[in-house]
């Protein structure tokens, strides 16, 4: 009776990850369709010598890679996500990514950054780029004029945190996109993400890190993500 509870389950399992499959690959197909006609429009306005043709173009970009990441990501099954670690300046790999085109044209103010103590860490680099990128795009989206600021604080023994932050406060709807509850107590951080942030709270989680933030008034909004500085495999395992 267990060996056939079990074979169904495992029956089960696979229907629904070729299920996740499909979705994805339509879902895809769906996003990434605008999104080219959003760059050949881009095209033509930088033709035209438009100044507002760049940041269309760098913004269309944007959202196909994370596109590409995020159906990569969530086509993998629970536990699959095994980052290759590496030594790396976390503090270098943050101000590489904020100097990057496609993030610094989406951004309306110039970003302040700031990095304190020791960044050094072991990662996997590319993941990790993918999650920073990931985070400015949605700084970008909700902060509106009021501008970013990042730092990293590197002063910790076992952990390193980086922090996005920016003065406008999210709405219901993206407080509901970002951290999945369009209820935010005040004086509690978030301990669960919703959509908007999946992709690197898990990239986080792989590490044996974490992602949390909070939206509140006369506070604004935090990402903010720990890492350890060195490996943890429990956590590595866990992460799904």
């Amino acid at each position: 009776r267990q060996r056939l509870m079990l074979a169904e389950r495992m029956a089960e399992r696979e229907r629904l990850l070729q299920l996740n499959a499909t979705m994805l690959s339509a879902l895809s197909h769906d996003i990434r369709a605008p999104l080219t006609a959003l760059a050949l429009n881009a095209e033509l306005l930088i033709r035209r010598s438009d100044p507002v043709g760049r940041r269309v173009k760098a913004a269309t970009t944007m959202l196909a890679r994370q596109v590409d990441h995020l159906v990569n990501l969530a086509a993998l099954p629970s536990g699959e996500l095994r980052p290759q670690l590496a030594p790396c300046d976390l503090s270098a790999l943050v101000a590489e990514r904020l100097e990057n085109p496609s993030n610094a044209s989406l951004l309306p103010c110039p970003v302040v950054f700031v990095a304190e103590g020791d960044g050094q860490v072991q990662i996997d680099r590319d993941l990790v780029a993918s999650a920073i990128d990931h985070l400015l795009l949605q700084a970008a989206t909700y902060s509106g004029d009021s501008g970013v600021q990042v730092s990293l604080d590197g002063s910790g023994r076992r952990v390193v945190a980086l922090r996005i932050a920016f003065e406008a406060v999210l709405g219901e709807a993206a407080a509901l996109h970002l951290f999945g509850s369009a209820v935010l107590e005040v004086g509690v951080a978030v301990a669960h993400v919703g959509s908007g942030l999946a992709m690197p709270e898990r990239v986080a989680r792989a590490h044996g890190g974490s992602l949390i933030g909070h939206s509140r008034e006369r506070e604004g909004t935090l990402f903010e993500v720990l890492l350890p500085r060195g490996t943890m495999e429990a956590g590595a395992r866990g992460a799904g």
